[in-house]
């Protein structure tokens, strides 16, 4: 709130006030006051901790794993997750945010909206040349046969039941293991040389080599069930009802923020999410919701999607 970004009388629709007084006090008694900084210099530093906290997880998903983080968007959710994405993003060097509607709801609607998953694994810990296929056959039927047992059980069955198989491979030595879908079915002896392959593959695109002459062996041998659920016709809906408009006065106003010594304080529109459209609007902006403030920092620009989804797009600083 020292920042300007958030909304002391709006949190959770105005229903959870909080005292800006109370909060700024306590970073001045705390820590500006301790280290000698000014108010705002503090809860600047406050912020770009936490940035930087954050920024681990897009980091493990992406670069950690071989992935180009460039190359995808950025989701946000959470509560806070809005009002670090565009700092995030521009950390990674990616371009495009996208900020669901009901943000701060996004993990609850998941698990509402998602596909049931059961995990099932066995050990295997046995090297591809010593490895027989009825052995692999008969460890994966076992799993297979659980998995769609449960399913049926739970009322997935047929058309509405996945069952994957996968092995955890790794060259013989090594401390991880990589993850490789295998063919459901039976397995023959020509698929361990596809499954090889599809390892080496994985291998050289996630950690960048391959080592051919290198002993392959199996870790585990695990199977990912799902029940599919019947999907709920549109997200559209879900957009409006969650995410109504700013109660008068509250929209279409402005508010000081602090944007970092390259910025410093700016007059910043306030808006909620249905006064955005599909053509980009300019940072700086705060789009302030029920369950979330969406930071739209300056060198930013936002839209709306036909989805109801806020869209950044991040300029490099």
């Amino acid at each position: 709130m020292a920042l300007g970004y958030l909304n002391p009388e709006y949190l959770a629709g105005g229903t959870l006030p909080l005292s800006a007084d109370a909060a700024r006090r306590s970073v001045h008694d705390r820590i500006a006051g301790p280290l000698g900084l000014e108010l705002v210099e503090a809860a600047f530093g406050i912020h770009l901790i936490s940035n930087a906290t954050m920024v681990r997880a897009p980091r493990a998903a992406s670069i950690e794993r071989g992935r180009d983080p460039r190359k995808f968007a950025l989701v946000a959710f959470g509560g806070s997750g809005p009002v670090h994405a565009a700092h995030l993003a521009r950390e990674m060097e990616m371009t495009e945010v996208v900020i669901p509607p009901a943000p701060g709801l996004f993990s609850s609607l998941g698990l509402l909206f998602s596909d049931l998953e059961h995990y099932y694994a066995h050990t295997f810990w046995k090297k591809f040349t010593d490895t027989r296929v009825e052995e692999v056959n008969e460890a994966w039927s076992e799993l297979a046969k659980r998995a769609h047992e449960d399913l049926e059980r739970e009322g997935y069955a047929n058309e509405k039941a996945r069952v994957q198989a996968i092995a955890d491979i790794r060259y013989v030595g090594q401390n991880s293991d990589l993850g490789i879908a295998m063919p459901n079915g039976s397995v023959r002896l020509e698929s361990l040389a596809l499954l090889r392959e599809a390892f080496e593959q994985e291998h050289e695109r996630t950690y960048g080599y391959r080592v051919p002459q290198s002993p392959v062996q199996f870790v585990s041998l695990r199977v990912v069930a799902r029940g599919l659920r019947d999907r709920p016709q549109t997200f559209r809906g879900l957009a409006r009802s969650t995410n109504p408009p700013l109660p008068a006065g509250l929209g279409g106003r402005q508010r000081r923020a602090y944007f970092g010594p390259a910025f410093g304080w700016i007059e910043t529109s306030v808006m909620s999410r249905d006064r955005l459209d599909n053509s980009f609007q300019e940072g700086p902006l705060l789009v302030e919701e029920y369950d979330s403030t969406a930071v739209v920092p300056p060198r930013c620009r936002a839209r709306r999607d036909g989805w109801g989804n806020i869209v950044l797009e991040v300029r490099r600083a």
